[in-house]
């Protein structure tokens, strides 16, 4: 049920879904589709249990809500559990710091309001992967934005109250933002690690190992912590 302007509508839902939804994190370059019931009232968007899926065969639930009122002010309350899901899928060109391509099993959670929000990320490694550590990059990292990117199905027919929930969200998005990444990865023998120290000059350091590594990526840090033992 929805009644008033749209700068101030209120809403209520029964028995509502989504269905093959697009969600992308930017900053990890991963898109996933989520479907399943959630339900809306004026305080907020409430995700009852909504599966997630990868491009492969990762699967995740995501709880919690993105808290509002009458769609202003939009705080995430949101954590995801994933099982062997793709997590990180960054080009050398677009990783600031570090870049590779990681599947994890573990707790995710998004926090914060629109314009400061914290990407939290508790993970143990899963199947196969890399990641590569330039350490000039890694010193002279550069700002991280636009963290969160919602895509959904364009229509000029009507707006109906979830497309006026992506325009608040995009709209908050897109004005200055602080995002934080903290990222904790249980590293597992099977992803291989490079420290590029001058990757023009063949200077490389590989190995497989395991270790407990902390990444915090915002607008004014990007640090690397922790123990990586090569087998």
């Amino acid at each position: 049920d929805v009644d008033g302007p749209l700068s101030n509508l209120n809403i209520t839902s029964h028995g509502t879904r989504l269905d093959e939804g697009l969600l992308k994190v930017a900053y990890t370059n991963v898109p996933y589709m989520v479907e399943g019931p959630f339900h809306l009232d004026n305080n907020g968007a409430y995700f009852d249990d909504i599966s997630l899926r990868d491009s492969s065969t990762g699967t995740g639930t995501i709880k919690g809500s993105i808290d509002w009122d009458h769609f202003r002010d939009m705080r995430f309350n949101t954590s995801i559990s994933v099982n062997e899901v793709e997590g990180i899928n960054i080009t050398e060109d677009n990783g600031e710091g570090f870049y590779g391509h990681l599947y994890a099993t573990g707790n995710v959670s998004i926090t914060g309001p629109m314009n400061s929000i914290v990407l939290a990320v508790d993970a143990v490694t899963a199947k196969t992967g890399q990641i590569h550590i330039p350490l000039s990059g890694a010193a002279s990292a550069g700002k991280v934005t636009n963290l969160l990117r919602f895509t959904e199905e364009k229509t000029k027919e009507r707006i109906d109250p979830y497309e006026a929930m992506m325009v608040r969200i995009n709209e908050e998005r897109e004005a200055d933002s602080d995002f934080t990444v903290r990222l904790r990865v249980n590293a597992n023998p099977d992803v291989e690690a490079f420290v590029e120290i001058d990757k023009a000059s063949g200077n490389v350091l590989s190995g497989r190992g395991s270790g407990l590594i902390d990444i915090v990526a915002n607008a004014d840090e990007f640090s690397i912590n922790g123990d990586y033992l090569l087998n």
